[in-house]
Order: C-alpha cells, then sequence, then structure tokens
C-alpha cells in the first residue's frame, strides 16, 4: 500500500488552509443571528444553518489540507460526543489555538513548551469556571433550552417535556406524523449501558430502532452459531433485533458488524446491566417490560431452537454509548406489576441505604415515563428535529452541572483572570487569545461593532444589542458544554501544533 509523506512546516502550513476552511463553515453559523448555507445534495438544494451540516464531506484538491478540514472535524464529532450541541464552539476555540499557536512556532517558540503553557491555562480556566457555575431552578431550564435553539417554541416544548417525564423518566425527539409538534407520553424503560457496536450510532450519537425484537440473555455469547437459526428467522421476518448478553465473544461482534455493514438486517448489541443479583433484577425487569424469555446457562443450548415468539419487543429503543432506553414495552402489565411489588418489598425488607436507593432507582425505572417530543413534519423537518434534540441535549447538561453566563461571556471575561508567566506564558497565551473569540465572532454575525464590558456576567444581547446581565436576561450556557468545548480545543490544537509528520496510505 503507497503512502504519502509530509514534514515540519510544510505539513503544517498545508493543514491550515483546511483547518480555516472548516472555520469558516462553522463561525458563519455559530449564535441566534447566524447565516445560512446552502446545500445541494444530490440535486436536492436546502439551506440551512444548523451547526450538523460541519459534518458533512468536502472534497479538497490536496489531501493534507484534506487533513486538516477533518482535524477540525474530530473536535466537533468529539464535541458532539460529549454533549449533543456545542460543536461551533469548539471549532472556534480550536482553530483560533491553532492559528495563534501556528505564529508562536514560527516566531521560534518550541511547540512542546508551547502545548504544556495551554494545558497549564486549560486548568487554571477549568477551576474558574467551576466556581462561577450556578445551578438552575425551573425558570432557568427553559433559558438554556431558548439559548441553545433561538426558538421560544422549542424551549416551551422541551420544558413541558422535562416537567411531563419527572426526574427519572426519559425523553426523546422524533419526527412526526403530522403537521403539528406535540408530546406523546408513554413508558419507558431506562438501563445504564449503551451500544457496543458504536458504529452505528448517528451523527447525534444516539440511535432510535423501531419495533425491535429483544433478545435477553444472562450469559456470554461465545459463538455465532447458537444465534444463527434465530438470525434467519429476524431476516425473514424483516425487523431489527437488539440483543442484551453477559458479553459478546469478539468473533460474535465481528460477525455482526459485517452483517450491518452488508445491510442484511440490523443487530444491535448491549451488555446487561448491574453485577451480580443487580444484574438478575434489572434482567428481569427488561424481560418483563418487553414479554421476553432470559436464556439462562442452562437454556443457552436451546437457543439454536428458538423461536421470534420467545422474544420480547417494544415500540422503539433509543440507544446511545452510555444508556438505552427501551420505550413502550410490550410486555404484560400484571408481570410489570408483579415485579414492581418485589421490587418495593426489596425495598422494605432491606435494612441498607443504598441497597434501599439501587432498588428504589429500579423500580422508577420499571414504572417510569418516556416523553417523545413529535416534531411536526415540514419540508425543515430533519433541520428542526437537530434543533430540538440539540437544545435537549444542552438542557439536560445544564440541569445536571449547572450554568454559565452565555454568549460566550463565560470565556470572554476569563481572558482577564488568567495569568501567564514562566516558560510556558507563550503556550497560556495562546489559550488566552482564543477565549474572546466566539464573542467576537457571535457578535460579528449579528452585525454588532462594540464589545462587552468588563463587569461580571455582563454582555451584549443580540437582539437588543443592549448591554445587560446575561445570567439575569436568561441568556445563559450549559458550563460542561464550555468546559467541555475547552478542553476538547486544547486537546486537538496542542496535536495540532506537536506534529512533525503526516503519513496518508492510499
Amino acid at each position: 500500500m503507497a503512502a504519502m509523506l509530509m514534514y515540519g512546516e510544510s505539513l503544517r502550513e498545508k493543514m491550515l488552509k483546511g483547518v480555516n476552511d472548516y472555520l469558516k463553515l462553522a463561525a458563519s453559523s455559530y449564535g441566534v443571528m447566524s447565516f445560512n448555507r446552502i446545500i445541494d445534495e444530490n440535486g436536492d438544494i436546502k439551506a440551512s444553518n444548523d451547526s450538523y451540516l460541519q459534518g458533512i464531506n468536502v472534497k479538497f484538491d490536496n489531501e493534507f489540507e484534506a487533513l486538516g478540514y477533518k482535524l477540525m472535524k474530530e473536535a466537533s464529532h468529539q464535541m458532539s460526543l460529549e454533549c449533543g450541541d456545542g460543536r461551533g464552539l469548539s471549532s472556534i476555540l480550536t482553530s483560533s489555538m491553532i492559528n495563534d499557536g501556528m505564529l508562536q512556532i514560527d516566531n521560534g517558540a518550541n511547540p512542546i513548551i508551547l502545548r504544556d503553557g495551554m494545558n497549564k491555562a486549560l486548568k487554571e480556566a477549568l477551576k474558574i469556571l467551576d466556581k462561577e457555575t450556578i445551578k438552575i431552578d425551573d425558570k432557568t431550564i427553559k433559558d438554556v433550552a431558548l439559548s441553545a435553539s433561538g426558538s421560544s417554541a422549542i424551549a416551551h416544548d422541551i420544558f413541558d417535556a422535562i416537567k411531563k417525564a419527572g426526574e427519572y423518566g426519559t425523553i426523546s425527539v422524533i419526527k412526526g406524523k403530522t403537521n403539528e409538534t406535540k408530546l406523546i407520553e408513554t413508558t419507558g424503560l431506562r438501563i445504564n449501558q449503551g451500544l457496543l457496536n458504536t458504529s452505528m450510532l448517528e451523527d447525534n450519537n444516539e440511535i432510535t430502532v423501531e419495533d425491535p425484537y429483544i433478545l435477553l440473555t444472562n450469559t456470554k455469547l461465545q459463538s455465532i452459531n447458537d444465534i444463527l437459526p434465530i438470525l434467519e428467522q429476524i431476516r425473514a421476518a424483516g425487523r431489527p433485533l437488539i440483543i442484551i448478553a453477559d458479553d459478546f465473544e469478539s468473533s460474535v461482534k465481528e460477525v455482526i458488524d459485517q452483517n450491518n455493514q452488508n445491510r442484511v438486517f440490523k443487530v444491535y448489541l448491549i451488555k446487561a446491566p448491574g453485577v451480580g443479583d443487580d444484574k438478575r433484577i434489572e434482567l428481569n425487569n427488561i424481560r418483563v417490560f418487553t414479554g421476553s424469555i432470559i436464556y439462562t446457562e442452562h437454556l443457552i443450548s436451546h437457543l439454536r431452537d428458538a423461536s421470534i415468539d420467545d422474544l420480547g419487543g417494544c415500540s422503539e429503543v433509543l440507544i446511545s454509548k452510555t444508556k438505552t432506553t427501551i420505550v413502550g414495552g410490550y410486555g404484560n402489565k400484571e408481570d410489570i406489576n408483579e415485579q414492581a411489588t418485589f421490587l418495593k418489598g426489596l425495598i422494605d425488607k432491606s435494612t441498607k441505604d443504598y441497597e434501599k436507593k439501587a432498588y428504589g432507582l429500579m423500580l422508577q425505572g420499571l414504572m417510569g415515563k418516556a416523553i417523545q417530543i413529535a416534531v411536526g413534519a415540514t419540508l425543515d423537518s430533519d433541520s428542526i428535529v437537530c434543533q430540538y434534540q440539540r437544545a435537549l441535549n444542552s438542557t439536560m447538561s445544564a440541569i445536571k452541572d449547572g450554568i454559565l453566563a452565555g454568549g460566550g461571556i463565560s470565556l470572554y471575561q476569563l481572558k482577564l483572570k488568567i495569568k501567564s508567566d514562566g516558560d510556558e506564558a507563550k503556550g497560556e497565551e495562546v489559550l488566552i487569545n482564543s477565549l474572546k473569540k466566539p464573542t467576537i465572532t457571535l457578535l460579528k454575525n449579528a452585525g454588532i461593532n462594540t464589545l462587552p464590558g468588563e463587569e461580571q456576567n455582563s454582555g451584549i444581547n443580540v437582539l437588543t444589542k443592549k448591554n445587560v446581565n446575561m445570567i439575569k436576561e436568561g441568556i445563559v450556557d450549559s458550563a460542561n458544554l464550555v468546559k467541555t468545548a475547552l478542553k476538547i480545543a486544547v486537546s486537538i490544537a496542542s496535536s495540532y501544533l506537536t506534529s512533525e509528520c503526516a503519513i496518508i496510505k492510499k
């Protein structure tokens, strides 16, 4: 296999072209006053300012320029994996650090010391942001959703969904079948295990599997031969299959991955949740909720004789890397109520607080609500679904980790609070200089040339063009989103600046 090589300054200069091309794409769609992009997909022309379009592939004449573009795409992808939102923010920070870092290297700075300085400043920045983080209340939930989506209607729907779901319920966003956006309430069982064959996850790092069969076993699947007969039945039935097992032999995963790539039919692999007795209880929860049987060690040989009538099912399953929600299980209500009574008995009998809490969470999971935000069907419904999903991700993150002043202000004001000194000062300056870029980009997109004041949480409301207290005005960001964007930017920029060679295999 032939390969192309490029080194040092020549490499970084070529890659910088791709970095800056990606920045133009990302920066133009940043903020509530952002611009549209015109996209022609095989003759289907649409205009959108949605950040998910930053995931599109772009052809470059030079493959090392393409490498810089792909590196920026990786920053966006990591951001989406971690937070489900904030692609524009991470892109702006990353490109700023790369461009400033390149200037420092051109002026004689050592890339390794530069990287160390960036990491030193990052630690200080995260400490300050932790201190400034504010826990949120009901009003702020709506503010976060509004800041993330730029739509009061989306913010209202997300707030209502969160209230209806309660603390242990689940929320998903789907394409509706009517023109009206509405909330659909059903039952949902959440388990703390995600998808093993993660290559099947979609761009928002979740996937929705509709009307699947569900196979349960508390043993490790050692051989694909054990499930070949049932796979044949599934293929003939034309429905996807979800297998929840104690574990999977690597050879089983390889065959399943190959099957999925060939698009014969879809099989999704999930490890059983819990350990010890908790695993047994959790599997029983899934069993009664879906109407399945559990193939135990004694029954595993009978998997070859299994029928799809032995399998469970549900209306849909929402899967990410870390969690799974089974919605609208086909199980018998009497069996579900019986399992709930069993869990209540365990709670009453237990003398240990941690056990009571664990059983309580299992009970709430079994009897929990699942709220679907069914987005009205329109010509632009894909983009609107993404808006809802991003706003929901940001809001759930804020509920968990708190908020900071929005519009990039928490970072903009951070630049005044970090001091640079010593041998690593140039690297610290690279990070410090990047902190103002998100706010400046947002204001530029809104046609505003003035800069915010230095008073804590003071920023410019781009809709009114007035200086306001961003927190009081309800212009806020998820604290986790801001901190994650900063960490990813430092990581990707450091990799770029310390790269001396690139190899592209043909």
